[in-house]
């Protein structure tokens, strides 16, 4: 059986830019992301979670919002992430550089429970981390390299699978990187299994309709079932998923379990 509760999303009341999702698997309880503050920790202690009841923290990618929580932990518990997570990110608006990367606390804090995910990698029963997926430079998204502004291609991005029989329920942070490619990937390494469910943020919160109606002919090729999405996914494309997935796809408020299988 697998649980989600999704613990920091923009669309919760109440609730902080970011995201963070407690993921309960038959075997053990996983966090993805952490949001940008706090929160998720209360949101943990709210339900009788403590850290050490956790298998291990899955960080999406190197952005504030996914990871800063992280300097909020105060004891060691294994943390899954790319190693260019911790490259200095920032963002250009109108000319302007904004850092919007993961706090040097939040990089030092935890410094010795980092384990770097290359490739696909089994980290506990049936839950997976997928790491050198399909990267897809941002316009607005730059880090410092030798002193020259650089493109982010977001090759630090990551996805958490959890397999279920023959199905596979998959998250994203941000989906930064070409999403329909690198579940083309992910389809490479479990070829007999379909996915019953993609769930998090998809980016297309600054697409065109036709560039969101793409994604959807994609997704719907890829024969992926249900979508639950979430934080920077845009209201537009939430509306037209719907229009087009229906009753399998999600709108997620509040923060309540769902039993995805």
């Amino acid at each position: 059986m697998v649980t989600m509760r999704v613990l920091v999303d923009d669309r919760i009341e109440s609730c902080e830019h970011g995201l963070s999702i407690l993921v309960n698997t038959k075997e053990d309880k996983w966090l993805f992301d952490t949001g940008q503050s706090d929160q998720f920790i209360k949101k943990l202690k709210s339900l009788s979670i403590n850290i050490s009841d956790l298998k291990g923290i899955i960080i999406s990618h190197g952005h504030y919002d996914h990871a800063n929580g992280l300097k909020h932990i105060d004891q060691k518990i294994p943390v899954y992430l790319h190693k260019d997570s911790f490259i200095e990110k920032y963002k250009n608006v109108n000319g302007e550089y904004y850092f919007n990367g993961i706090d040097l606390e939040a990089k030092v804090k935890l410094a010795d429970s980092y384990i770097f995910v290359e490739g696909l990698m089994k980290i506990g029963g049936n839950v997976y981390v997928l790491a050198n997926i399909q990267a897809s430079a941002r316009k607005h998204n730059f880090y410092m390299k030798d002193n020259i502004w650089i493109k982010d291609d977001f090759r630090d991005e990551i996805m958490l699978i959890v397999k279920s029989d023959k199905c596979l329920t998959v998250f994203t942070g941000c989906a930064h990187f070409d999403l329909i490619k690198s579940l083309e990937k992910l389809a490479e390494h479990f070829p007999k299994c379909n996915i019953k469910y993609l769930i998090g943020g998809l980016h297309l919160k600054d697409s065109s309709k036709e560039e969101i109606n793409q994604i959807i002919d994609g997704l719907n090729k890829l024969r992926v079932e249900n979508v639950i999405p979430l934080h920077c996914t845009g209201e537009a494309a939430i509306n037209i998923l719907k229009e087009r997935y229906k009753s399998k796809c999600f709108i997620i408020n509040s923060s309540n379990d769902i039993l995805l299988s």
